[in-house]
């Protein structure tokens, strides 16, 4: 899976957690060309552009926590036809940790309008689609709002929701994001390698689907080399991680989906099985935006039938004569 090498960011980037020498396990490739995006209160966001430049551009993230490297599953399979450009959302995955005082969703919001400007600059411009998943899927959305970004959007299980929810349901959605966060900060930090993440997310009910391969390249994705002290850490602290919960169910009620003006498909997790976004399989959602859902998947859909979910993608964009 090797690609050509055109250029290499300057910058340096948070050391990785190492990668394993076993062949069985998943290798991200090395990008094509790097660029780094400077955002408004000094941090950065590394961007890596993959696959065909030649190809319709995606630019691609990744759901709270995670890394847009652990979306490899999926990402690989668009690489021969598509120009592929990843990112990590602030204080995630490659990017350098910066200050909690901005990591909040508006300033995500910025972060996002910089990057698809920041990837004209850099890769030549062209039009932009944008595949997003859980809370990246959220901040596209809005960053739609404020500026047409995207040929086309494919949000995957985004924490969208109809407009007209009962007051009833808004106020369950409004309670589940603090307690998500309360969970979140309870959550370990620090871990002797990367194995030890990895053994206790194949413990937990929420990603015994996934494909194999996929619960490691997640642990070695979502850590990096602690700089004052032996061991690893998360990449994205669990502090971070729970501040976008607490307000990021309260956003999903003020998107109107319907009012996007470019081509949207959203595609969720089975409304039938545990961890999925149940508002965006809304019978009313369905109605407003082409949907559809992969059975027997989770809200981690995406690593759990990635060849499905790029199938339908493809599909997507080729009746909107977009691919």
């Amino acid at each position: 899976m090797k690609e050509p090498r055109i250029r290499r960011s300057t910058a340096e980037t948070p050391a990785a957690a190492p990668v394993p020498e076993r062949a069985s396990y998943w290798e991200v490739p090395e990008p094509r060309d790097t660029a780094d995006v400077h955002l408004a209160d000094g941090g950065t966001i590394l961007l890596r552009r993959h696959g065909n430049p030649n190809g319709p551009r995606i630019v691609l993230s990744h759901g709270n926590g995670f890394s847009a490297d652990a979306y490899l599953p999926f990402w690989s399979l668009l690489l021969d036809r598509f120009d592929v450009v990843v990112y990590d959302l602030r204080n995630h995955g490659r990017n350098p940790l910066v200050d909690l005082a901005s990591h909040h969703m508006p300033m995500m919001v910025w972060d996002n309008l910089r990057v698809v400007r920041a990837i004209d600059r850099h890769f030549d411009p062209k039009p932009k689609i944008g595949i997003y998943h859980s809370l990246s899927a959220a901040i596209g959305a809005y960053q739609t709002i404020e500026e047409s970004s995207f040929a086309a959007l494919v949000l995957f299980d985004p924490p969208i929701c109809p407009p007209r929810l009962s007051e009833t349901r808004k106020n369950v959605i409004r309670a589940a994001g603090p307690r998500v966060a309360e969970r979140t900060r309870g959550r370990q930090q620090y871990f002797a390698d990367w194995e030890e993440l990895a053994e206790q997310l194949r413990g937990a009910r929420a990603f015994e689907r996934l494909v194999p391969g996929a619960v490691d390249l997640l642990a070695r994705t979502t850590l990096r080399r602690r700089a004052d002290a032996d061991g690893l850490e998360l990449c994205c602290p669990p502090e971070f991680e729970a501040r976008l919960f607490d307000d990021l169910y309260k956003w999903s009620l003020s998107l109107n989906v319907a009012s996007l003006e470019c081509p949207i498909k959203v595609i969720g997790g089975d409304p039938m099985t545990p961890f999925s976004f149940l508002p965006s399989v809304d019978i009313e959602m369905m109605m407003l935006v082409d949907f559809d859902f992969i059975p027997d998947t989770t809200h981690l859909l995406l690593l759990e039938e990635p060849e499905t979910c790029a199938r339908l993608t493809v599909e997507f964009l080729e009746q909107r004569s977009i691919a």
